[in-house]
């Protein structure tokens, strides 16, 4: 058969069989857009990702008073239960390779198990995260 003849014989099959046709079309309609929106939201998941490692910076440290005990492991012996603004200072003194140094407030609410940290830029300090306490 040559291809117009082939090319008339679907086009006759497709319109003696118009409901399966339309059905046959919304089905691939369907799977297609399934496809792109599944796409569509793991390219959004992994950009959103990459944004929040990005924004915690990869030269940053944080320094905490005092002891931890995170899963089990304890750190820190405990003696110093806070970090003052000499210590702030005394960081940025005496430690070269420190850029900058910024407190952190940090406030925990018991009943909805939330916690909640950053800086507050408007205290003159410079904003290294991008956590930021209003």
């Amino acid at each position: 058969m040559e291809l117009t003849a082939t090319l008339r014989m679907a086009f006759r099959a497709l319109g003696r069989n118009k409901m399966r046709t339309a059905l046959t079309m919304l089905g691939v309609i369907i799977g297609v857009a399934a496809v792109i929106c599944t796409v569509s939201i793991g390219e959004g998941a992994t950009q959103r990702i990459q944004n929040a490692i990005e924004n915690m910076g990869a030269n940053m440290i944080w320094i905490e008073a005092g002891g931890v005990n995170l899963n089990g492991v304890h750190t820190g012996n405990g003696q110093t239960k806070t970090l003052t603004m000499d210590d702030l200072k005394a960081i940025q003194d005496q430690i070269p390779l420190v850029s900058h140094a910024t407190p952190t407030w940090m406030a925990e609410h018991r009943s909805f198990s939330e916690i909640r940290t950053g800086t507050r830029p408007c205290a003159g300090f410079p904003r290294t995260s991008s956590l930021c306490v209003n």
